[in-house]
């Protein structure tokens, strides 16, 4: 059985060290090709790099994962989390902002089986 907090809290990871790094190549670790959440994720990653920045601590902190439905086409998971206020620095370290986080919100994830794992598919609120 596949333990689907630990598949969220992956992804989460590679998500964040996108940030951290700036670098939008790291997002195939965690997107589908061709999904919304990937180009929004994209398009704020290639922003902090062309302005010579990353993001810090862009971690998801996991209340809860429940599965709605699964089959061979994938799984789709109820997920409740916060998201803790996280640093932007420029390349030296030097913290230029603070973005705050945000409490509890529930979003429905769709994730779908690749040859390493899973991939992020779909995500909306629930």
């Amino acid at each position: 059985a596949v333990d689907w907090r630990a598949a969220v809290d992956r992804l989460d990871q590679a998500r964040a060290d996108a940030f951290a790094r700036a670098d939008p190549a790291l997002l195939d670790a965690v997107h589908a090709p061709g999904t919304a959440a990937r180009a929004a994720d994209e398009a704020a990653v290639a922003r902090l790099a062309a302005e010579g920045l990353t993001a810090d601590g862009v971690r998801h902190e996991l209340r809860r994962v429940e599965v709605l439905a699964q089959d061979a086409a994938g799984v789709r998971l109820r997920v409740v989390d916060l998201l803790p206020a996280h640093a932007v620095r420029r390349a030296g370290g030097d913290v230029v902002e603070v973005r705050p986080g945000r409490g509890e919100r529930a979003v429905e994830l769709l994730l779908v089986p690749v040859a390493d794992g899973w991939r992020l598919a779909a995500l909306a609120p629930a």
